[in-house]
Formats: C-alpha cells, structure tokens, sequence
C-alpha cells in the first residue's frame, strides 16, 4: 500500500508561519519504559481495583459512541467539588492540569500585555516553555541555594502582576508554607496568584481554605498522581466564580471524553477505592522517609546531595556530570528508570519516584552495593 507524503515546507514558510523559538525546540519525550521499574514520572503504582474497572466499562458500553458527550460535565464537576470540600461553582475541569496551565497564562497576560509574569525557578517547566513559544516575557522567582521557596528572593511585583509557583513544588519537592502565601496575598490584593497543587495530597497544607478570603487566589488540582489516575486525563481548576466563569468561556467543550467522565463518576462514588488511596499516600509517605533516609546515607559514596520532599519524589544533585551519568546509567542497567531534570545551569540532578516497595528496594539494593 503507498502512503501520500506531504511536501516539506520552504524555508521561507517556516520563517512566515512558524516561530523560530518553536522550531528549535524539541517536543516531550519520554524514556521507552518497557521491561523497566517506572520511577520516572511521578505516578503512584497502584492500579484501579477490577470491580471499579468493570464497572466503568459496562457503563462505556451502554454509551452511544457516534454522540458526543457533554459539552461541560456539570455531574461531574459536582463529584468533584465534594471531593475537594470546594462549591461547584468554583471548579471547572480539564483532560489534565496541562491544559488550564496554558489557557490560564494566556487569559491573564493578555488582558495587560504590560503585567508583569513572576515564575518560580525552578519548577514545572511547562510554564516557561509555554511562555517562551508564545513570546510572552516573565521574570523569575528563585529559590535559594537548597531549592526552598525564600520570600526575599520574591522580584518586586507592581499591580497587576501574575505569579506562578507549584507547591509541592516539581522538580524539588519543596513547598510554600500556607502562612507565607497568605501573608503574600494580603501583602499583594491587586497580584494574582497561580498555584499548582498537583501533588498537594503528600503535603501538609493545602491551600483550599484560602480561597474563601482571596479572589485573587487560583489553585490548580490533577487526578494523575494521587488519584492513580493519571491515564483517565481529568484535572481540576479551583477559583472564584467570576473567574471560572470566565475561564469556562475559553475552555474548549467536550474536552472530556467518555471515558474521562465514565471512569472518574464511577471513581468517585467508590467509597472503598476512596479509602485505599488515602492508604496508598501514607504508603508513599512512609517509603519517602526510607528512601531520603538510605539516599541520604549514601551521599558521599555517589557524590550527590538528596534534598527533602513533600511530594513523592526526591531530587538528587550532583556537580560531577560522569558520577551523574554512572548514577543514572547503573540505575537503568540495574532496571529502574528516574528522571533527568534541569534545576540548575551549575548542578546536574536526577529525579526519583516513589514506588511499590519491591520497586523501592531495587534502588536500595543498588546503594547498597
């Protein structure tokens, strides 16, 4: 059988239609995780129990898949307020956190092209690579010498101004106490603040209660790590109501598909599996200290420093990039895959998810040796 292929474009198109920041970029990739210990993307490895499954298909089944499904999942949105402890009202939901990330930056920076964008650094690096394709300026916010949020290293932030930050934060599994954002926001009324929570559910302090004094407050929520649900794509979007109204306009309907929707009303209405997840959390937790304890016992034999989390991950650093490679290469041999990851032009530094226990002790058993 042949295939059609497309005529490449011309130089001259590319320079017409595409943004040279975008054509020297490189798309996401990941490591082919076949035959491997995944401990590289910060999912939990606990799978949804079969009665739950089940049930999500035998409700896919009796769908009509030629009609699309619902525009804005209202039922769901409440299931997922509830969840939350937050009015449904204030939520609205996305395939993954991903996408709100973007069109939140977009809806706030171009209603003043003159605001000034505060990103923390470093941080989930969507936010400055979105920025960067999209040609929109931003300034950061850095943390100190141990990757900890340090308010004195805050960039001045005029009226107006938008800040972007996640806690627990990814990559270094530090967070932004509760007090410290508080005092930020009664500090800058007219600022907005954008919090990532993706792993909010391994921390101590949410930020929940916090909306119900600040407008200026956005919280973004995933279902894909703590929820072990990070293949059914559903996150959530927490604000107030003139926002979110807002934020609906620019949202595209019928994100969701059904199996988005099936899987996560029939998650949520399974008090069991709710149960186990906040079993599986304080799993994790648990396996963190041990695996902090043991990195951090080890740290000079591998020349790297470990630092505290309160995700469920650790990052290592190293300033020897060949013992990084070693470290990285012999993990891998060893049938473990982690994550590289860019914190610092002067440091080199891996990512560690945490894992089932038998998974954890192969990377103990290799420290070990």
């Amino acid at each position: 059988m042949s295939f059609i292929s497309a005529k490449e474009m011309s130089e001259y198109h590319r320079s017409l239609f595409l943004k040279p920041k975008l054509q020297s970029a490189n798309a996401y990739h990941i490591e082919p995780s076949q035959n491997y210990i995944k401990l590289d993307q910060n999912e939990l490895p606990f799978d949804w129990p079969d009665d739950l499954k089940n049930k999500v298909l035998k409700s896919l089944k009796e769908k009509q898949w030629n009609r699309y499904p619902e525009p804005y999942s209202l039922e769901l949105e409440k299931l997922v307020a509830n969840y939350a402890g937050i009015n449904e009202k204030n939520i609205l939901l996305s395939p993954g956190s991903n996408y709100h990330i973007t069109v939140v930056i977009n809806m706030l920076m171009r209603v003043n092209k003159n605001a000034k964008l505060v990103i923390a650094n470093p941080s989930f690096p969507l936010y400055e690579g979105h920025c960067l394709y999209e040609g929109i300026e931003f300034e950061r916010w850095e943390l100190d010498k141990n990757f900890q949020y340090d308010l004195k290293k805050l960039p001045e932030l005029p009226r107006g101004s938008v800040l972007i930050f996640a806690s627990p934060n990814n990559p270094t599994g530090s967070f932004l106490p509760k007090n410290d954002l508080k005092s930020l926001l009664n500090q800058y009324p007219d600022v907005f603040f954008v919090a990532d929570e993706a792993y909010y559910e391994f921390s101590s302090e949410p930020y929940t209660d916090l909306l119900k004094d600040h407008s200026n407050l956005l919280i973004l929520r995933t279902f894909s790590k703590a929820f072990c649900a990070a293949g059914v794509r559903l996150a959530y979007t927490a604000g107030s109501q003139v926002f979110i109204d807002n934020l609906r306009k620019l949202t595209l309907p019928f994100l969701l598909n059904y199996f988005s929707l099936v899987a996560m009303k029939h998650a949520l209405k399974h008090k069991k599996f709710l149960y186990s997840l906040r079993s599986y959390v304080y799993f994790i937790i648990e396996e963190r200290k041990k695996l902090y304890k043991a990195l951090g016992e080890n740290s000079l034999k591998f020349a790297y420093k470990v630092y505290p989390s309160s995700a469920n991950f650790l990052l290592l650093t190293w300033q020897d990039e060949t013992k990084y490679n070693n470290f990285f290469q012999d993990l891998k041999r060893s049938g473990v895959l982690v994550r590289p990851v860019f914190c610092s032009s002067a440091c080199f530094a891996l990512r560690i998810s945490i894992g089932r226990e038998e998974e954890n002790k192969v990377v103990h058993d290799y420290l070990s040796r």
